[in-house]
């Protein structure tokens, strides 16, 4: 079980990751194009912030394309690889000469696949790689069954957004859980499109494996009216002790 913060904004990143409780971050092509930077360049950034998945959605037009797409994005990895060994390394010779240093692990870079038949293929091939892949755009329990079939380790809806276009994305969650379980090979649901707390909790009771949240929410997560006016009244009985 996972909270993922969903922005590709530094700031934001590094707020998030402050709250302690944000284990990743999820990209698309509208919150990167806010940036104003190389895909791969605020990806760079967002693995040096968070220290787990940080997910890009292809975009190429070509199933080709994508794979191509695909592979230049991968490389990241193999450059935060080498950063971690060397950072390793620093830290085990000051581990020897009596220093005592935090030693930070860096994030990796996954992959968000649009759910089409023909990009079933690009999941098979990745997810066989051991590539965080997480299918998206999804909208129908068929989508769902042959992504697991072909090893998705996530599934990722847009609950917020097939309430609004079909009626019931928390139901939508609770059948793709089922399918996840009828075929029984380790695919998870992270969900995205989450709008509030309550929607974050609803979709975690639905059976959500994950969730992904703005910051907005992530912020609002732990906060309640009841409880500033417990803290305040609290507050009030100490001063006048």
């Amino acid at each position: 079980m996972a909270i993922y913060l969903d922005s590709a904004i530094p700031d934001e990143a590094r707020q998030a990751m402050r709250l302690r409780f944000v284990r990743g971050i999820t990209t698309n092509p509208k919150l990167l194009a806010k940036v104003k930077r190389p895909p791969g360049e605020v990806l760079r950034e967002l693995c040096h912030i968070c220290p787990g998945t940080v997910f890009y959605q292809l975009t190429a037009a070509t199933i080709s394309e994508r794979f191509a797409e695909a592979e230049r994005i991968l490389l990241l990895n193999d450059e935060l690889q080498r950063e971690d060994d060397e950072a390793l390394n620093t830290w085990q010779r000051d581990l020897s000469e009596g220093k005592t240093p935090p030693l930070k692990q860096l994030g990796r870079v996954g992959l968000k696949i649009p759910a089409t038949t023909e990009n079933m293929a690009l999941v098979a091939d990745f997810s066989a790689r051991q590539v965080k892949v997480a299918l998206t755009a999804m909208f129908s329990l068929a989508q769902a069954y042959v992504a697991c079939e072909a090893g998705a380790p996530y599934l990722l809806p847009y609950v917020n957004r097939t309430t609004r276009l079909r009626g019931d994305g928390f139901a939508f969650v609770r059948e793709l859980v089922r399918v996840c379980q009828a075929v029984d090979r380790g695919t998870e649901v992270l969900a995205a499109s989450v709008k509030s707390p309550q929607e974050a909790v609803q979709t975690l009771l639905a059976g959500a494996h994950h969730v992904s949240m703005p910051l907005s929410v992530l912020l609002a997560m732990g906060h309640d009216p009841l409880s500033d006016q417990a803290v305040a009244e609290f507050a009030q009985a100490a001063s006048s002790a």
